[in-house]
């Protein structure tokens, strides 16, 4: 089950990491800017900020397993249409606001909630697995796009990853994907939150409110907004500084290694030190990679190194996320108050690429855009190590979720 919720979590990153791939061949074709390209985000984040809450609740309410059915469907099918836009860039932001759909509902709280229902003790290290997916399509898609590109153009291998990933995933979540309340519902007994009663933790209404959630969803979105256009543009920035675009999706294949090694080492240590300690330090010493892409650039054995440590600290930033809502607001309203927080996170995740690659189109630079990044990650660092201590939290019966 922790296998396929990180297949699903790396396919959840496939518009993320094929789009610095495609930006190059979309633009030459089609005479489109790369702000006007990577403005799809933009109306992908304006669909999420109402969507992934929106999803929270479903799952909180009929369990992830069916919200995974149908979002992998989804998404797959419209990845495969972005094939079919016109030299009318408004055909790829309706090609954008579907995938949108899509993605709300393969969204890293789908996955989690199923995950962080079933493990109590090893929680961590469960949640550090399963994410491992950002790491796996960091490292795969660009690849994969790359060599799909060469082979069959842009238009085709969008067609391609789609009819992919829908046959290795539709099957896995089908056969192999629940949660304690798919269990349930099932007849089966579940690890954790089997009884019929509440599972532990805050309403929406008590999380919403509390202070370890707001600095949470604060840092969160800081941290979105300053880095993440940067991580979707990795190969743009490694061609910007000379390197070929077949090399510069593979030295990108570091995000991937450092990714995963950091996902792993800090499920390791959330399971036995103060989660917020390892996410805020982590979160910014993100400053170093940047430091290194601007002082040497065009260096593929530097590039590589700036990559690699880049992947390792986003491991427990992002990773760090997920558990820190269990450990803050638990898990009887996770889907909610979570979404919520991926919500906020989703309209970052818009703007990041558009003002990124405006300062490029300006600029002819990538280098402001590694400069800016520098603040944004260590005032998100500073915000995480302010959440305080975990809150005790019960199941006592109580209001009703949406409370």
């Amino acid at each position: 089950m922790v296998l396929v919720g990180l297949m699903g979590v790396t396919l959840a990153t496939t518009h993320v990491y094929t789009t610095g791939v495609m930006i190059g061949p979309i633009e030459r074709e089609l005479g489109w800017t790369r702000a006007q390209i990577s403005s799809g985000q933009t109306f992908m984040s304006f669909v999420g900020v109402f969507m992934v809450p929106t999803i929270g609740m479903a799952v909180d309410r009929f369990g992830p397993r069916r919200i995974a059915l149908t979002g992998c469907s989804l998404y797959c099918l419209m990845i495969a249409l972005l094939s079919t836009v016109s030299s009318n860039v408004t055909s790829w932001w309706i090609g954008w606001i579907g995938i949108a759909l899509g993605a709300a509902f393969i969204g890293p709280t789908v996955w989690s909630a199923a995950v962080s229902s079933l493990f109590a003790e090893k929680r961590g290290m469960a949640l550090a697995i399963t994410l491992c997916g950002t790491g796996v399509g960091a490292g795969l898609m660009p690849n994969i796009a790359s060599l799909f590109v060469d082979l069959f153009g842009w238009r085709r291998a969008y067609i391609g990853i789609g009819a992919l990933w829908a046959l290795i995933l539709l099957p896995s979540i089908f056969f192999l994907f629940s949660s304690a309340a798919d269990r349930q519902r099932q007849g089966k007994a579940a690890a954790v939150g089997s009884s019929s009663g509440p599972l532990p933790g805050m309403t929406v209404r008590q999380g919403s409110r509390s202070r370890g959630y707001l600095l949470l969803a604060a840092a969160s979105a800081v941290y979105t907004l300053m880095t993440s256009g940067l991580t979707i543009n990795l190969v743009p920035v490694l061609i910007s500084h000379g390197l070929p675009r077949a090399t510069a999706a593979e030295v990108t294949a570091m995000l991937a290694v450092g990714l995963v090694g950091g996902r792993l080492a800090s499920g390791y240590l959330f399971d036995r030190i103060d989660a917020k300690l390892v996410t805020g330090i982590g979160t910014s010493f993100s400053i170093f990679p940047m430091l290194i892409l601007l002082f040497w650039p065009g260096s593929v054995a530097l590039s590589a190194v700036a990559i690699l440590i880049y992947g390792f600290v986003l491991g427990p930033t992002i990773n760090g996320m997920a558990y820190l809502a269990t450990r803050y607001v638990g898990l009887r309203s996770f889907g909610t108050l979570f979404g919520m927080i991926m919500g906020f996170m989703m309209l970052m995740n818009g703007f990041a690429p558009l003002w990124v690659n405006y300062i490029y189109d300006v600029t002819r630079s990538y280098q402001l855009v590694l400069m800016l990044a520098i603040p944004g990650a260590l005032l998100a660092g500073t915000l995480f190590l302010l959440m305080g201590p975990y809150p005790a939290l019960t199941a006592e019966p109580a209001e009703a979720v949406l409370a």
